[in-house]
């Protein structure tokens, strides 16, 4: 004669079944890693070849960016598909005064869900 498990061993052993068989179970590679996205908070566009263009410092698993930059008035300055161009601190062909200015980039991670961060750079000549 067997042994039976009690009913609540039972239940607990078929929902985990239940779970495997429909793909639930939660796992550490169905994590989603955080995107890293490193931007400066001052930068110098006097073509000395240190820190002339606004540009991200690190970037990790940011999908789809947008970088818009803008003035203390809120007139947008600058905007890019690509953080690696940066930014050289002209707007229509113009030198922008030194002062501060704010950035904004909104993106993907690699959960494909939409993520924004800003913050204030200062233009130094």
């Amino acid at each position: 004669m067997h042994k039976q498990l009690p009913a609540s061993y039972l239940k607990i052993i078929l929902a985990f079944l239940w779970l495997l068989v429909s793909g639930t179970v939660w796992s550490q590679a169905d994590e989603i890693r955080p995107a890293i996205l490193v931007m400066p908070n001052t930068f110098s566009p006097n073509n000395d070849g240190v820190n002339d263009r606004f540009t991200a410092v690190s970037i990790e698993r940011v999908f789809n960016p947008q970088i818009f930059i803008f003035d203390r008035w809120g007139e947008q300055l600058y905007y890019s598909v690509d953080l690696t161009a940066g930014w050289d601190g002209r707007f229509e062909g113009e030198d922008c005064p030194p002062g501060h200015y704010a950035w904004f980039v909104l993106y993907e991670n690699e959960g494909f869900e939409d993520r924004k961060q800003g913050g204030f750079l200062f233009l130094n000549r």
